[in-house]
């Protein structure tokens, strides 16, 4: 129990971590981005059922970041985001997802402390940005052609 509660209190604060990273380094190319905690829960149009949830949600009105945060990155997380990712888009493509109409672009990124280089080359080459220490601070990756 006590391990449990470590690991969620860990991973809190990676996800602060890796959300002011997100803010402050997108930022300076799309401004205004400010956290959507009310974005975080995803819902298709007419279903009361959650499609899925995000660990941190950012966004400008234009530009949509959905972040995915674990203190230790493993395949399975990368996998579960890359079917996340598909899903999010199928139903926004259908129309299913009314919250999420007016962004022109989505961009995932997957965070971590405990976050593999080989792992991290697989989330880049999905077009994903990448999270990760760097030194005393956290530090965003990116596809140039991505962001």
């Amino acid at each position: 129990r006590g391990d449990r509660a470590w690991r969620q209190k860990e991973d809190r604060a990676v996800g602060d971590e890796v959300t002011k990273c997100v803010i402050q380094t997108a930022g300076e190319r799309h401004s205004g981005l400010t956290i959507r905690y009310r974005l975080r829960d995803v819902y298709k149009q007419d279903c009361p059922d959650r499609m899925q949830e995000w660990d941190g949600v950012v966004a400008n009105g234009k530009v949509l970041f959905l972040l995915e945060v674990k203190h230790g990155v493993e395949a399975k997380h990368v996998e579960l985001v890359k079917k996340k990712k598909r899903d999010f888009d199928n139903a926004r493509d259908q129309g299913q997802l009314p919250e999420f109409k007016d962004f022109d672009t989505v961009f995932v990124a997957v965070g971590g402390t405990d976050f593999s280089s080989d792992l991290q080359r697989d989330c880049l080459s999905e077009g994903f940005l990448v999270i990760s220490p760097s030194g005393g601070r956290y530090s965003m990756q990116w596809n140039v052609t991505s962001c």
